[in-house]
């Protein structure tokens, strides 16, 4: 296996949690590259030949952040990066970082491959094969081939965050591009503040909220918007399935999530500011 490169964004991290999360894959990378885009940053992480640490000073978007630790890695040679969030770790990092590397190489078009998540509440969709090709990944517990993004760029930085990994799994898989998801590499990732609630009129009706804030809520559906315009015609299987889901987590906002008001709002204001194309970092008005 060649050497390995791995980029995780910091943003007002918990150091505790973060430092546990770097340990328990330190060993199983050459390199570790973090982003930080805390307007403070206080961290006190070690630097040398395989911690490079990156200081935005200020909260430049998943996006560039992102943007900055695989240009990093491929300037130093890498040809292939793990992206993580600061928030999550594999079971185990070198079982799951060499599942990753080996399933890229079962095509020459594979230009990601992705873990299967597990939620500490949410059971993972198993699967019976080794490896299964998906149309779209997240990007923590991901792997790129960085050699092919001479052609198919970098992370679309105007979406910010939210999206931005579909964004980009599409946009490889339309240029010819695949995307491959192994189980072995398993990953300990929460999405939101993920939380179990039922209606009680109606209790044995279970679900999950993800209790994004109003602000994550309106890139999430401005976002959404952008992704489902620019690939309606050349996924739109994926596109009606997205729709679904996002329009459920709406009813789900709407019957228990807090401050509900203010979370459509936010939303109805995503899809206004992308139906007149504005993206960017959301300026306060």
């Amino acid at each position: 296996m060649p050497k390995i490169a791995l980029a995780v964004v910091l943003y007002n991290p918990d150091m505790t949690e973060v430092t546990e999360n770097i340990n328990s894959y330190k060993d199983a990378v050459d390199l570790i590259i973090t982003i930080d885009n805390s307007e403070h940053s206080s961290h006190n992480l070690e630097e040398s030949e395989r911690f490079i640490h990156l200081r935005n000073n200020a909260n430049m978007g998943i996006a560039q952040a992102l943007n900055e630790g695989m240009k990093k890695a491929k300037d130093l040679g890498y040809e292939y990066i793990v992206l993580m969030d600061q928030d999550s770790q594999f079971f185990d990092a070198k079982t799951s970082i060499k599942a990753l590397y080996d399933a890229l190489q079962d095509k020459e078009s594979n230009f990601m491959s992705s873990s299967v998540v597990v939620n500490a509440d949410i059971a993972p969709k198993e699967h019976t094969e080794l490896l299964r090709y998906i149309d779209s990944c997240i990007t923590s517990g991901s792997m790129v081939n960085l050699t092919m993004t001479d052609k198919i760029g970098f992370h679309e930085e105007k979406l910010f965050i939210d999206y931005v990994d579909f964004e980009y799994s599409l946009r490889a898989r339309q240029m010819g591009y695949t995307i491959v998801e192994t189980k072995g590499a398993r990953l300990k990732h929460l999405i939101g503040e993920s939380k179990k609630v039922s209606l009680s009129f109606f209790p044995w009706y279970k679900t999950y909220t993800t209790n994004h804030s109003p602000l994550r809520r309106y890139y999430r559906w401005r976002n959404s918007a952008y992704v489902w315009k620019m690939y309606r015609d050349a996924f739109p299987k994926w596109i009606r399935k997205n729709k679904k889901q996002t329009f459920g987590d709406m009813k789900k906002v709407i019957l228990f999530e807090d401050n509900k008001i203010e979370k459509i709002k936010a939303m109805l204001s995503g899809l206004k500011d992308a139906s007149n194309d504005k993206f960017g970092k959301f300026e306060k008005r």
